[in-house]
């Protein structure tokens, strides 16, 4: 598989933000059997948590990415819709209601650490379910590159002082905003 059908399976279905254009410039993928409930519990998730439990975006300088195995420890850190959604899948896995295998899109960074660009609330649920882990993760192997998957700065500039910090989050988030045409400046009064 080329980075190119990657992107043509994925990129509809994966909320995570992910520059795809940098994806399939910058990538190469690889498959990675994912059998036990210990290798699903260490995929990384696109939640991040403050040192005090609460969630907290990818810019928050004192957040940190949380494992599939941490947020199934605690999953009331997340929204009560996220929390209801999760146990609703948690069962359905437990009865036998879900495939078995089925393939999730994940980021290989360069400096190992496996985060996953869709299916965070499902394999939270399936760890939580104790039921058998047979997974395809479609891995993007790729550089730790805060502009290609803004989650990365934690990776990258974790060290940065605040400011600095700060000044990366914004030419992130400028790199992320639609496209939209100038308007011109209104002239009345």
């Amino acid at each position: 598989m080329d980075m190119s059908e990657y992107a043509d399976i994925f990129k509809d279905e994966v909320r995570a933000m992910v520059s795809w254009p940098l994806l399939v410039e910058r990538c190469r993928a690889s498959l990675e059997i994912v059998a036990t409930r210990e290798e699903l519990g260490r995929l990384e998730t696109v939640w991040h948590r403050l040192p005090d439990g609460r969630l907290t975006s990818w810019s928050d300088q004192q957040g940190s990415r949380e494992t599939v195995s941490g947020a199934a420890k605690d999953v009331a850190f997340l929204p009560e819709v996220s929390v209801r959604y999760i146990r609703t899948i948690e069962r359905e896995f437990a009865e036998g209601r879900h495939p078995r295998v089925w393939g999730i899109p994940v980021y290989l960074t360069d400096s190992g650490r496996t985060i996953i660009l869709d299916g965070n609330h499902r394999l939270t649920a399936l760890h939580l379910s104790h039921a058998p882990v047979r997974l395809i993760a479609v891995q993007a192997q790729g550089y730790d590159d805060a502009t290609l998957l803004p989650d990365l700065l934690h990776d990258t500039g974790k060290d940065l002082p605040p400011h600095q910090w700060k000044r990366r989050v914004e030419e992130i988030e400028r790199a992320w905003l639609p496209r939209t045409p100038s308007r011109p400046r209104s002239t009345s009064s």
